[in-house]
């Protein structure tokens, strides 16, 4: 009984320590590592089933001058906020936001055409813009803007994971 015990505290660890190797602390996103196997498997994906795979890729507008003459944790704020404008637009179960590093996230949409992929991209601009007007979270977060770059891998194309984001 003492073995089975300190063998699910092992398990607890290890999938612990993996879910820590594959976020990001500060937004609790997947990162780099864990959008790049997620970009791999849904390329895998879109080939077998002949659907769109869309990907937005997207940063925070002059973050380096907001960080700076707001200090970091203004700034860690805005990535927060952001993170989470991001993870509610992107809500279908295999959707994936990522954190990829300081202020580049990625969206990937399996199965989504690139108007249904601009119309994505365009609630995003719409959530930051009234973000910035509402009052209580003005305060809370200073007002940001952000650029997005879209690309959709079409049907029956088989892109390296390499190409798709470049």
């Amino acid at each position: 009984m003492l073995g089975l015990a300190a063998l699910l505290l092992l398990l607890r660890l290890l999938l612990r320590a993996r879910q820590q190797a594959t976020s990001d602390p500060l937004t609790r996103l997947p990162n780099r590592s864990k959008f790049d196997q997620g970009l791999e498997q849904e390329l895998r994906s879109a080939l077998r089933s002949d659907q769109p795979l869309s990907l937005l890729m997207l940063d925070v507008d002059h973050f380096k001058r907001l960080n700076d003459s707001l200090g970091q944790p203004a700034g860690d704020e805005i990535l927060r906020t952001f993170s989470q404008i991001l993870c509610g637009r992107a809500r279908r179960p295999r959707d994936l936001v990522a954190r990829l590093g300081g202020d580049q996230f990625a969206i990937l949409l399996p199965e989504t055409t690139p108007q249904s992929a601009a119309a994505i991209a365009t609630t995003i601009h719409v959530d930051l813009a009234n973000l910035s007007t509402c009052t209580s979270a003005s305060a809370a977060v200073a007002p940001f803007t952000a650029s997005i770059g879209i690309h959709t891998v079409p049907a029956g194309s088989d892109p390296t994971a390499a190409e798709v984001v470049e």
